[in-house]
């Protein structure tokens, strides 16, 4: 995805400019670890180090960002299991 589209995705009243430069940062190996996984069940930490593996984040970071991902509509999940920070990408809008 361009620039041009996570720039608006986090232009709105209420985001932190931080979360915009993380979650420009590492939105697209969120929506490409989503990719590879949707319809199986991960764990945060699955995510995390996926991630981690190109850019360093913090542990959070990843989780924060598919969920800001879900919000603007760019995919869908589900929690499998909170306490084991379980979960599956439901759905990737391509």
């Amino acid at each position: 995805m361009s620039t041009q589209v996570w720039q608006r995705a986090f232009d709105f009243a209420g985001e932190e400019q931080e979360l915009r430069r993380v979650g420009g940062e590492i939105a697209p190996l969120v929506l490409e670890f989503a990719r590879k996984y949707e319809g199986i069940e991960f764990h945060a930490r699955e995510l995390w180090e996926y991630v981690s593996w190109s850019k360093q984040v913090a542990p959070d970071s990843p989780n924060r960002i598919l969920r800001l991902l879900a919000r603007h509509g760019f995919l869908t999940y589900v929690v499998i299991d909170r306490t084991r920070s379980l979960y599956r990408v439901t759905e990737v809008r391509r």
